[in-house]
């Protein structure tokens, strides 16, 4: 299915210089400037007035990675490296699925889905928007250590649960602040509903 989506995603840009969304340009000046100088910067002065930590730091960096590793050019660097990571999202998508079902063929369906059967729209509401693409690579990753930690009862006495899950949540922050937030609400109504379940069964009949 991965190699499948990758030629799918591949063959889309095939006459494309550079990714085709606006942010693509911010995102190529903060990586041609982690790459000059050889670590992330401290200011995006006089080119930009944000604060560097905010903007999607994790993902900046391993795209510049990524490019001095290739040895390739930054426009085609950030484009192959987008399709690269929008063809990845099955994985998660696997993940995701089959923590909520306990199913794996649920799981390979959903992939399926994800990377063959809906490249478009799917495929536009990511274009330029390789770092929150790139955070919800990480997101289920918590969620799902969480959830099969607490149907085992594992989350009460394994700490490197806990200490997973945070890890998994930071790396997430550093590429993406919103799909952390798109964390904190899957699991908020993940453990409200499992409130309600036990409430349900510990009432008397």
């Amino acid at each position: 299915i991965f190699g499948g989506a990758l030629l799918v995603r591949m063959i889309m840009v095939r006459y494309l210089a550079t990714p085709a969304w606006v942010d693509s340009i911010h995102h190529g000046l903060i990586t041609r400037l982690i790459i000059e100088t050889g670590a992330y910067p401290t200011t995006y002065a006089p080119y930009l007035e944000i604060e560097p930590t905010l903007y999607h730091p994790g993902f900046h960096t391993s795209v510049a990675a990524f490019i001095q590793l290739a040895d390739i050019g930054l426009p085609e660097g950030m484009l192959v490296y987008g399709q690269v990571i929008n063809a990845l999202i099955i994985f998660p998508v696997f993940l995701l699925a089959k923590t909520f079902t306990r199913s794996s063929s649920a799981g390979i369906f959903a992939a399926l889905i994800a990377g063959l059967l809906t490249p478009m729209p799917a495929y536009y509401t990511s274009w330029g928007r390789y770092p929150q693409l790139a955070g919800l690579l990480i997101l289920p990753l918590p969620l799902s250590l969480l959830v099969n930690a607490e149907s085992s009862a594992r989350i009460k006495y394994d700490a490197r649960i806990l200490i997973g899950c945070s890890l998994a949540g930071a790396g997430l922050a550093l590429v993406h602040y919103r799909a952390s937030a798109f964390l904190l609400c899957l699991l908020t109504g993940y453990f409200l509903s499992l409130g309600l379940r036990r409430s349900e069964f510990s009432i008397p009949i």
